[in-house]
């Protein structure tokens, strides 16, 4: 026990593995509608496949599954991804696959009525996870990730690490608590210009009551994000499942200039669930929809 807890004290001093102005957004742009509309509290949660972007180490806890969705971002920016989980060798594995899009960027080196060129960037992150049980209530993983950027005719290359830990307390039915630390590599220069990779860290907890309340069962999730050398928010979920069928889900962020609300729905039919979320932006920066789609194996 002792050992276990120590581990998940002197986990987060690897936060300070890197620092420096960050890139690729495709990074820090949470994946899966589970999880957005939980307001992003999910690092301690039950995520699946997609495990393999929140926290490594969850792939223990995880059914075996194929989950793959579509998010229209903000501005004409798009982004896809795959994720898959399965045993092997007495440990869990994982796939992931991220690719983002931006159209109709415009080229110009002066002020012009039309631009010189219009071209797209492309952002594209292939990731392999491994997970295993520590004891029967601490489970760690790693994630190594292979990075790709292309902007205009010019391509970066690089490679990053995420590191996981998960634990249920013994004590307390249901309780969850679990750290990550993401993204510590390094990019190939893009045009002469460095890139640091937007290296975080997450913390949170989670919490399934035993009681019911008009039949169904609920999940409490709280968590923080630390972006290096930028910004700290936090986030809360509640989650409502009735019958194993109907998940309806609410969220909110502290922290972040532009989004705050979010929520959305699951609908689960034998071995499918289709996952939503919404979520909004002040400013008049408009509003993002999240799907995905989850095959269990």
């Amino acid at each position: 026990m002792k050992k276990q807890l120590l581990l998940l004290i002197i986990f987060p001093t690897l936060l300070f593995a890197q620092a420096g102005s960050t890139g690729l957004a495709l990074l820090k742009i949470g994946i899966g509608g589970q999880g957005a509309a939980l307001g992003e509290a999910v690092v301690a949660g039950e995520n699946g496949a997609l495990a393999t972007f929140w926290n490594p180490a969850g792939l223990r806890q995880a059914k075996n599954e194929i989950t793959f969705g579509h998010s229209e971002w903000l501005q004409d920016v798009s982004y896809e991804f795959i994720a898959m989980k399965f045993d092997a060798y007495s440990a869990s594995w994982g796939l992931l696959l991220q690719v983002q899009n931006v159209d109709n960027i415009m080229h110009r080196t002066k002020a012009t009525p039309e631009p010189l060129a219009i071209y797209s960037e492309h952002e594209i992150v292939a990731g392999l996870s491994y997970a295993r049980a520590l004891a029967t209530n601490i489970s760690m993983g790693a994630t190594v990730k292979f990075i790709s950027e292309r902007h205009f005719s010019y391509t970066s290359k690089g490679a990053a690490l995420d590191l996981g830990l998960h634990y249920k307390l013994p004590q307390f039915a249901g309780l969850q608590l679990a750290a990550s630390v993401h993204n510590l590599g390094k990019l190939s220069e893009l045009r002469s210009e460095s890139t640091t990779l937007p290296a975080l860290f997450r913390t949170g907890i989670s919490w399934t009551p035993t009681l019911k309340l008009m039949q169904a069962k609920y999940r409490l999730l709280a968590g923080m994000t630390k972006i290096f050398d930028n910004e700290t928010y936090s986030g809360i979920g509640i989650e409502a499942l009735a019958k194993e069928t109907l998940a309806l889900r609410i969220g909110y962020q502290a922290g972040r200039e532009a989004q705050s609300i979010t929520a959305g729905l699951g609908v689960k039919l034998n071995r499918y669930r289709l996952d939503y979320a919404y979520v909004p932006f002040s400013f008049d920066l408009g509003d993002t929809h999240r799907l995905s789609f989850v095959f269990l194996l």
